[in-house]
């Protein structure tokens, strides 16, 4: 049973989301401010922690940053009516795993939820063609010197990886890393694919690990 904690100050959604994270097995604790989610993150050890950006006290940002520069690793789910690109960074860059936009679907919070414990139990560093992914410290590697990613490239890296195996179309790309909704330029996922590629692949012309499937969109071979 992994233990989750819920930092939201909304007693609706305290419910909601509580009960239904119970209901599928989780040993579920809620707080509603940012000082209590620190103090409970600092004496307990938690699987998961869903962190609110809007608390009544700290920011879920300065929470995230705290937690981080206290050195706790515990993967950080981001929620937020905030959905611009601008703020998905900052939270990503400020320690964050993931982000998800409210109004949420409960059924993408538990997919969201299971996907970082399973990236939480998996090995630290993975190899995805010339490039080693250290996933604790969220830096890449190719031959032993470090690679500079903006945060979208990384976090896009990470979702390929996660979805390794899977085709992913450019719209599912554009909606899941970059928050996009309704029809937006997918020529802005293919320049992000190849700045990839130049990266893992040892010929980025003929891509052996981030292949295009044609017409469908992207798949990770590693």
């Amino acid at each position: 049973m992994s233990k989750v904690l819920l930092v939201e100050d909304e007693p609706g959604l305290q419910r909601v989301v509580g009960d239904r994270l119970r209901a599928e097995g989780y040993d579920v604790a809620i707080v509603g401010t940012g000082v209590d989610a620190i103090e409970r993150i600092e004496s307990r050890a938690f699987g998961l922690v869903i962190l609110d950006v809007m608390l009544p006290d700290l920011s879920g940002m300065e929470v995230c940053r705290q937690i981080r520069e206290a050195g706790i690793s515990v993967p950080i789910l981001m929620l937020t009516a905030l959905q611009d690109v601008e703020h998905r960074v900052e939270g990503l860059t400020g320690g964050a795993d993931d982000y998800l936009g409210k109004p949420f679907a409960m059924l993408e919070l538990l997919a969201r939820i299971e996907a970082l414990l399973r990236r939480a139990g998996a090995s630290d560093v993975v190899q995805v063609g010339r490039a080693q992914v250290d996933r604790v410290a969220t830096r890449v590697l190719r031959d032993d010197q470090e690679i500079d990613l903006s945060a979208l490239q990384y976090q896009l890296l990470e979702y390929l990886i996660e979805n390794k195996g899977t085709t992913v179309s450019r719209e599912q790309l554009l909606r899941d890393v970059w928050g996009h909704k309704g029809q937006s330029n997918t020529r802005t996922v293919d320049v992000h694919v190849a700045a990839l590629r130049r990266i893992i692949e040892q010929d980025s012309s003929n891509p052996k690990i981030l292949v295009t499937v044609h017409g469908r969109g992207y798949r990770m071979d590693v």
